[in-house]
This record gives C-alpha cells, structure tokens and sequence, in this order.
C-alpha cells in the first residue's frame, strides 16, 4: 500500500543532497498486527493465558491452560 506523506519526498531530497552521500534507493516501512491479532495481545497483557506460537508465525493465541 503507497501512502501519501505531504513533503515526506522534499525532506529526503534535502536530506540525499548532503555533498558526501549518493542516494541509491530510499524505503520507509511501517509494521503491525491486523485487529483481531492485537485484541487477543491486549487481552493476554490483562490476565488471560497466551502464548506466542513459532506454529503460527508468531500470532498471539489463547492457552487452555
């Protein structure tokens, strides 16, 4: 998804004419957990048992134990 920062390319322009860096490519990256994800993290940091499964690509899940 491209999203539109107003003066966000101005700024890396300014910030490649610097006279002893040669812009090569540039890429701004942003991470997170899609909502059902983050409200199983929020319920398991308020007392609820979960665990982070390798299984499951790290997704949060709820432990019957």
């Amino acid at each position: 998804m491209e999203i539109e920062v107003p003066g966000l390319e101005r700024w890396i322009d300014k910030a490649m004419a610097h006279p002893h860096y040669r812009d090569v490519d540039h890429d701004l990256e942003s991470f997170g957990i899609c909502l059902e994800c983050a409200q199983v993290q929020d319920k398991s940091h308020h007392g609820e048992n979960a665990v982070k499964s390798a299984d499951s690509g790290g997704a949060v899940m709820k432990s019957d134990n």
